[in-house]
């Protein structure tokens, strides 16, 4: 029993032993330990002070810098655009836009499709016209048109109804959702 107790003793203190040369340190020399950081004492720390102030940071030049970068405008509003536009276009589903048109009052067929909800408006310009859902804009009600321009900001939303007397047919229908 003693015999097999030395040799499992020789076989661990074998193992924990190195093998290789000592390890290297990070100024390169072999088996010896770094050199502790150094500690700051009032004696350091006055010296590295100096009396000459700090430059101030470079502030950045307000508008282009390049010939080829063109400044933002500064109002950040986009131009409106016309609810002929808008209607033509499937570029600006889901697009949250500026239309300008006449708010008018309710006049079956004149937008096309049934209305999105029992509280749509209709917005027309150039000959089209389009469902607005949301308030109304001031001048306007639900059987008073406005006399000028509006500009409204909405989500264009557009969805599928059934054709009457189509057969069960769809029909996609846009409109716009008011943000405000």
């Amino acid at each position: 029993m003693k015999g097999a107790l030395g040799l499992m003793l020789a076989v661990a203190l074998t193992g924990c032993r190195s093998s290789g040369p000592p390890p290297e340190t990070p100024s390169g020399e072999r088996g010896k330990s770094p050199a502790p950081p150094p500690v700051a004492t009032t004696d350091t720390t006055a010296r590295q002070t100096s009396t000459s102030p700090r430059p101030a940071p470079k502030q950045p030049v307000p508008g282009a810098t390049r010939r080829d970068t063109v400044p933002i405008p500064t109002s950040g509003r986009r131009r409106p655009i016309s609810v002929a536009e808008l209607v033509a276009s499937a570029a600006y589903n889901s697009a949250v836009v500026d239309v300008q048109g006449h708010c008018r009052a309710f006049e079956p067929g004149l937008a096309s499709g049934p209305p999105p909800s029992r509280s749509a408006w209709i917005l027309q310009g150039e000959g089209t016209a389009i469902y607005v859902v949301g308030n109304f804009p001031p001048g306007c009600t639900a059987t008073t048109s406005s006399s000028g321009l509006t500009t409204v900001r909405a989500r264009v939303v557009e969805d599928t109804v059934r054709v009457l007397g189509g057969g069960g047919a769809l029909k996609p229908r846009r409109y716009l959702v008011k943000d405000r």
